[in-house]
């Protein structure tokens, strides 16, 4: 068997592994022709055909690796479904509150649990939100009652244990606008409805102050301007975070310390405080991002299985 056929042989048997161009298959063709034409520089020809191949191989077997070793990247540095790119982790101060207040265009769901503390209360919430859906759901348990809310994307469901009463209507909030950025210098000089500036957002009754707190989070950080980050990267419910500190004219409470995850700005932590005690303190007991949430979750069945004990 002649090399030049020997080589286009070796070639089909690796076409599924090897990325050719069309210009280079050419290339060869070309070569193994001219070789025809003249028997005395055949081998010479035949032996540059086959150092061809052997660099092409090498050089796209090569590029394969590289490709391989780029896709590696930081578990911090996800890829979030509601971006085209990997986000840089947060590094300074207008960076975090640009990230801070659009923080739910850098996640598609949430899941996980939420604890709030006061002075003299506690509650715990179980909670699962599908932004891409419109679907939500919560589970707030307090020391004087339950309650259950639910959107199935269509409809609201709230249930709350006092009342005895399980409710039905209409969103009340608008679908989300991934489009909508809320730039920081239209928000530091809004005159009107600057606690309220996204409406876009499920209508949680107890989750919300962790996951969306818009008028905290404008009063500690727009209206109040004493505060400043004191550090990077502790793990809070298992993220990289920033934390920042700061005190306030406030008559429940003058100081406060807040943790913000450090992709997608969204709060992990915080504790308002006057002088050493803590008024309110609310955290995550756990906290998935961008993971799929069941769906059986989002529907009416799930607060009346809660009711009737049939729930986990």
């Amino acid at each position: 068997m002649k090399i030049d056929q020997q080589i286009k042989k070796a070639l089909e048997k690796d076409l599924d592994n090897v990325k050719i161009t069309f210009e280079e298959w050419n290339s060869l063709n070309e070569i193994s022709t001219k070789t025809k034409s003249d028997n005395k520089l055949f081998p010479i020809f035949s032996i540059l055909a086959a150092i061809t191949v052997a660099c092409i191989l090498i050089f796209n077997s090569n590029v394969g690796i590289e490709d391989t070793e780029e896709t590696k990247m930081d578990p911090q540095k996800e890829n979030i479904k509601s971006s085209d790119a990997v986000i840089d982790p947060i590094d300074g101060k207008e960076e975090l509150l640009d990230r801070v207040f659009n923080s739910i265009n850098y996640y598609d769901t949430l899941e996980g649990g939420v604890e709030v503390s006061g002075e003299d209360y506690t509650l715990s919430t179980e909670f699962g939100l599908d932004l891409t859906k419109q679907k939500f759901y919560e589970t707030s348990q307090t020391e004087v009652y339950d309650a259950y809310t639910v959107s199935d994307g269509k409809t609201l469901y709230t249930y709350t244990s006092d009342e005895g009463v399980l409710r039905e209507e209409p969103l009340p909030y608008k679908q989300r606008n991934k489009n909508v950025k809320i730039e920081m210098e239209e928000l530091v000089n809004a005159n009107e409805n600057i606690f309220n500036y996204r409406d876009d957002f499920p209508d949680a009754l107890h989750s919300k102050l962790l996951i969306f707190p818009q008028e905290l989070l404008v009063n500690l950080l727009i209206v109040n301007r004493d505060w400043s980050i004191e550090g990077f990267s502790e793990k809070k419910s298992g993220r990289d975070s920033v934390k920042i500190v700061g005190t306030v004219g406030n008559k429940e409470y003058d100081s406060f310390g807040i943790y913000f995850d450090r992709t997608t700005g969204l709060p992990l932590e915080y504790k308002l405080l006057k002088g050493q005690t803590i008024i309110k303190s609310v955290k995550y007991r756990s906290l998935s991002i961008n993971q799929e949430i069941n769906s059986k979750f989002f529907s009416k069945s799930y607060i009346t299985e809660k009711v009737n004990g049939k729930g986990n």
